[in-house]
């Protein structure tokens, strides 16, 4: 048992260093780069992340039932910065004060976010906002605090997502992908209206 603790012991060593930068620039994140609104760049990063994700284990067939947990996170963290990102940049588009709310439920996110976007698209697809409302609601009713993604159980002990079964990932990535199409037009678009108030 002795020599085993030796090993590990020998795995790092005083230099190691997480945060830093090293010689192959290629592999160099840039982590402070001039963007127009960094939510945006956050909310981009984890719904790339995610897709990746689910498509390395549809490809490979491997690490789909551990997978599934970090998937559905990074999904659901990107609508969440998504639509803070739509608050932050619509609110701003249409001169309104609005004070970043610390919550993390998608449903209260979008109650604020609709009436924006009615205002800024008065000829928008009521519908399409329907089915949109209609799976964030879904999303929130299964996690509602971004956490039932990350830990099995809650603070008293409580199972979640004790009442699901199966989650079909192809699935996910083609609702997901519908829902993303919907989102980043919307901001794509505000981002633009921005722009050509500025020039």
């Amino acid at each position: 048992m002795g020599n085993d603790a030796n090993c590990l012991c020998k795995v790092l060593c005083s230099e190691d260093s997480i945060f830093k930068m090293t010689d192959d620039a290629w592999n160099n994140a840039c982590i402070n780069i001039r963007v127009h609104d960094k939510l945006d760049l956050y909310a981009a990063g984890y719904k790339r992340a995610s897709d990746i994700l689910a498509a390395h284990v549809i490809s490979t067939g491997m690490g789909l039932d551990a997978c599934i947990y970090p998937i559905l996170f990074l999904y659901r963290h990107y609508l969440e910065l998504r639509l803070k990102e739509l608050l932050h940049s619509g609110s701003k588009l249409l001169s309104k004060n609005y004070t970043m709310k610390s919550t993390h439920s998608l449903i209260r996110l979008w109650s604020d976010a609709r009436p924006l976007v009615h205002e800024i698209f008065p000829d928008g697809d009521a519908a399409e906002l329907d089915s949109l409302e209609r799976l964030l609601s879904e999303f929130s009713r299964i996690d509602e605090k971004s956490e039932a993604f990350r830990y099995p159980v809650n603070k008293k002990g409580a199972m979640y997502l004790d009442d699901i079964k199966y989650i079909n990932v192809r699935n996910l990535i083609e609702i997901l992908a519908k829902v993303e199409s919907l989102l980043d037009g919307i901001s794509c678009a505000v981002s633009a209206y921005l722009e050509n108030m500025v020039k």
